[in-house]
């Protein structure tokens, strides 16, 4: 997916690499677990905003754009790369 308003991209089939141990800052890439539910874990960019963090979807097309990072959310980790299979 190519976002029109953000610079990472990350196309099908691209694995990325968490570290669950790398602190979190703002405008970094995350994934997060959504209200405790282990089924709800997303790719999403990590961005504070008049104090609480927001997770912002990547994909300009993602009906929910912005989830908000709520008390029964976590991070799971912060994304420090992708490899791309040649």
């Amino acid at each position: 997916m190519k976002s029109r308003h953000r610079k990472e991209a990350f196309l099908k089939n691209e694995i990325i690499f968490v570290d669950p141990d790398r602190a979190m800052t703002d405008g970094c890439l995350v994934v997060a677990k959504v209200n405790d539910d282990p089924e709800s874990v997303i790719f999403r960019k990590l961005m504070f905003y008049q104090g609480r963090y927001l997770l912002f979807a990547l994909n300009p097309d993602w009906p929910e754009e912005m989830v908000a990072l709520g008390a029964r959310s976590s991070i799971v980790g912060v994304v420090i790369g992708k490899h791309v299979e040649r």
